[in-house]
C-alpha cells in the first residue's frame, strides 16, 4: 500500500476484516515517512504474522522495536537499524537493504548467529 494512501484516503477502510486476511503487507512511498503512531495503527488493524515489507523511510524517532517480533521483515531503508537492534530481533527472516553496517559489524553479527547453533 502506498504510504500516502494508507494514511490518507484509505485509513478508515483498514479496520475492515478483509485486511486481517492479507498474506503479506508492503508499505511503500517516496514522499512519506513511517512513524511510530502509524506502525501501531498497522499492527492493530492488519495481521503481520506472514510478513511486512517497509519500502518507505522511517522517521528518526520511529520505535524500531515494533518491527522486532514480525516473523518475516524486510526493510529497504534500514539505516536506522543498528547491530544491537538486529541482535534483538525475534524474526525468523530479516532482510535489510541500504543499511549502515560495516564489514566488521556484519562479521560480529554473523559470528553471533553461528554461536547460537
Amino acid at each position: 500500500m502506498n504510504h500516502q494512501h494508507l494514511f490518507g484516503t484509505i485509513k478508515n477502510s483498514l479496520s475492515h476484516p478483509i485486511f486481517r486476511k492479507c498474506y503479506r503487507v508492503e508499505c511503500y512511498g517516496w514522499n512519506g515517512s513511517l512513524n511510530t503512531e502509524e506502525m501501531n495503527f498497522i499492527r492493530r488493524n492488519i495481521d503481520l504474522r506472514h510478513g511486512f515489507k517497509v519500502r518507505c523511510q522511517c522517521e528518526e524517532s520511529f520505535n524500531k522495536e515494533l518491527l522486532f517480533d514480525i516473523p518475516e521483515i524486510e526493510i529497504v531503508h534500514a539505516q536506522l537499524i543498528s547491530s544491537g537492534d538486529f541482535k534483538g530481533m525475534k524474526c525468523k527472516i530479516v532482510r535489510l537493504w541500504r543499511h549502515s553496517f560495516t564489514p566488521k559489524g556484519l562479521n560480529q553479527i554473523w559470528n553471533g548467529i553461528i554461536r547460537l547453533y
